[in-house]
Formats: structure tokens, sequence, C-alpha cells
């Protein structure tokens, strides 16, 4: 009986398998950078709601529990006393300044608030987690912030507009987070958000 010859693959064969594997395990390979990317910007932009949602909550706060001297300490005065309107907004501070109050403290997480340099209209936010006696910064970015006058309108027969320029009833308040802060302004991911505030009488 004769044994069968076994075929064996040849060097031609090899290296074309070896090349499709490897144009296989190079495209999958490219998708990790993307899917490492996304993931940080979500994160980033999630921290960054959070953070805008907070310090809106805090203006809103301070301006209510005392709606006389907050609204004209910080809505009616420009700068340096309170918030800029855009043309007046400098950036980017260098100062870091001193710690602010703590917006929000609790078992693993802590958020606080910087005022950047002694003004209003800049601050800086960390967000981090706590492990044991150590601690991580997880989120640090920077808060720009400036008022816009609000339009609003009025129907009494007919419909009628009025902007309030000087800020004595309400204020439109632009929150811009950047961030991460060790990054130059100009190619930090950045988030924009918008609320009217109105005086408490």
């Amino acid at each position: 009986m004769m044994k069968k010859k076994k075929n064996f693959f040849n060097l031609v064969e090899v290296a074309l398998a070896i090349g499709v594997a490897g144009i296989g395990i190079a495209g999958v390979m490219v998708l990790f950078p993307v899917g490492l990317n996304a993931t940080r910007d979500a994160i980033g932009e999630n921290y960054a709601s959070n953070a805008a949602e907070q310090f809106i909550s805090y203006i809103k706060r301070d301006v209510n529990e005392d709606p006389i001297n907050s609204w004209n300490n910080f809505i009616v005065a420009g700068s340096p006393s309170g918030f800029s309107t855009e043309t007046d907004l400098f950036f980017p501070a260098t100062d870091e300044g001193t710690p602010g109050p703590i917006l929000n403290a609790d078992t693993g997480t802590t958020t606080k608030l910087y005022m950047l340099g002694g003004n209003p209209s800049i601050y800086r936010v960390t967000q981090g987690t706590i492990s044991g006696v150590s601690s991580v910064t997880d989120f640090d970015g920077v808060i720009r912030i400036w008022k816009s006058p609000t339009k609003s309108s009025l129907y009494a027969g007919s419909w009628k507009s009025w902007t309030d320029h000087d800020y004595g009833s309400s204020a439109g308040l632009n929150v811009e987070i950047s961030w991460p802060k060790s990054k130059p302004y100009n190619v930090r991911s950045k988030a924009l958000y918008y609320f009217e505030i109105y005086k408490s009488l």
C-alpha cells in the first residue's frame, strides 16, 4: 500500500497568511485610540455638565439668600467686582487664587471651586475620588462666566419687547467650561451653557 504524500504550506502561502492576519490586527488596533478618545470625551462632558449644574445652583442660591447685596455685587457690578460682560472678560488667568467653598463633599467624591486671581468671572473646578487616605483628581477644568442682557416680550393688545440692559431685574449668564486645565486654552475641550437668572423681590 502506497503512503499518501503530505503537502505542507510553502513559504509564499505562509507569507500571505501572515500578511492577511497582520492587516486584520492592524485594523483592530487603529480603533483602540478612537475608542479611548471617545470614552475620555464622554467622561469629560459628563463631569463638565455636572460642574456647570452645581455652579449654576451655587449662584442661584447665593443670589436668592441675599437678593439685594449679592445681585448688586455679582450681577449689576462689572469686572473686577462682579461678573464681566463678554467684552470685558480676560483670559487666561495664571493665578489660581485661594481655595473657595466646597460645593459638594460626600463619601467618595469631592467637588471644589476656586476663584482665579480674585476675578469673579473666572473659576477653576476640580472633581475627584477619595480612596482611603489618598485622592485622585478625575476632572480639572476652568469655568468662564459672563453676563448678557435678557430680552422679554409682553402682549397687551399688541406685542411689546424690551431688553434689560441695566440688569435691574434679570440677567443672562453664559457659562463656559474648558478642560483639562493643564492644556493651553485654545486646545482644550469646551462646553457652553446658558441660563437666565431673575432678581427675587
